[in-house]
């Protein structure tokens, strides 16, 4: 059975619970805080430490899920690794949204988005097909009828909250997951970086060599810098739903680090490496604080090299007008 924390006192460490047979407390030399969202822990954490940061954002939208539908929609480029690409579509409002996530095995699954409570609205499948034809003009149309056959039937589900923690940890006690690092779906990352904090958790046990004092310290300085990254990252893809193209700031960065390292992965791949490091996102190997830095260096280039490109175009104007007088 599970039972959630009702209260926990950092300084005595002690955590209680209220079961069916009434309050439990339980003495503790390391707490996991797992509790989601809503975490007792954390909020103890909080009380314990007066300067420590916490800031939950709210998305606003509600989801729907589908999966096992097939199609060829992969650009010739991304074919050669197959379960590796997202497709994002948005539509004339920045709530409506589908994702289609291409599978290893070649089916497509992925969320259809909106605002929080326009789900109500629509009462058959008639009316979910009428919808995602009008919002989304390049989702297959084979698909329509499968997903809006699945969507009808489900009930919708929060689209989730992005937390930030100024930090993960206490005496005896870290956080982990939801409670300490909690994303959107907008890029399905929120199961994928709670079992990789697991992961990061079992290596910093193990190197602690059974001190458990120094666990909860160390796994914040393993962990948190990766998970401000990913907020960053979560937070970024959001301009997409905004709609402000170019004169959004977190559309224009992703926008030219994608372009850039596009570019510049087919010309030096040797330097570069094989593609921009936001389309490694969920792969083992790269790091949330990596793809940031990326997506930071190659806006950075980008911008200098069109300062420099406007330069030299008015240099050459000035001179022609010069010239000419």
């Amino acid at each position: 059975m599970c039972v959630a924390a009702a209260g926990v006192n950092i300084s005595s460490k002690r955590v209680s619970f209220q079961t069916s047979h009434g309050p439990v407390t339980q003495d503790y030399d390391l707490l996991v805080g797992a509790d989601g969202v809503g975490s007792a822990v954390r909020t103890a954490l909080q009380q314990h430490y007066s300067d420590m940061s916490v800031v939950i954002s709210d998305s606003g939208r509600e989801y729907k899920t589908y999966s096992g539908v097939r199609g060829d929609i992969e650009p010739p480029e991304f074919k050669v690794n197959p379960g590796a690409t997202l497709h994002l579509y948005t539509s004339d409002d920045p709530w409506t949204t589908f994702t289609a996530h291409n599978n290893p095995d070649g089916t497509y699954s992925g969320t259809f988005s909106l605002k929080t409570g326009g789900f109500e609205s629509l009462q058959s499948i008639g009316e979910y097909e009428s919808l995602l034809r009008t919002k989304f003009a390049g989702i297959p149309e084979k698909w329509i009828q499968n997903i809006a056959e699945q969507v009808s039937k489900q009930k919708p589900s929060p689209a989730g909250k992005r937390i930030r923690c100024s930090r993960l940890d206490g005496p005896g006690v870290l956080l982990l997951g939801d409670a300490a690092h909690a994303v959107t779906p907008v890029f399905g990352q929120g199961a994928n970086s709670a079992l990789e904090s697991c992961k990061v958790l079992g290596e910093v046990l193990q190197e602690a060599g059974g001190n458990l004092d120094k666990v909860p310290g160390a796994f914040t300085a393993a962990r948190l810098a990766d998970m401000h990254a990913l907020n960053e990252l979560d937070a970024k893809a959001y301009s997409f739903f905004r709609r402000r193209g170019i004169l959004d700031p977190d559309f224009l960065q992703l926008l030219s680090h994608v372009v850039l390292g596009t570019i510049l992965s087919k010309i030096v791949p040797f330097l570069y490496g094989s593609r921009p490091a936001l389309l490694k996102l969920g792969s083992a190997d790269t790091r949330y604080s990596t793809i940031t830095a990326a997506v930071r260096r190659d806006s950075l280039l980008a911008a200098v090299g069109f300062a420099a490109l406007g330069l030299w175009l008015s240099y050459k104007i000035v001179t022609k007008l010069l010239v000419g007088a």
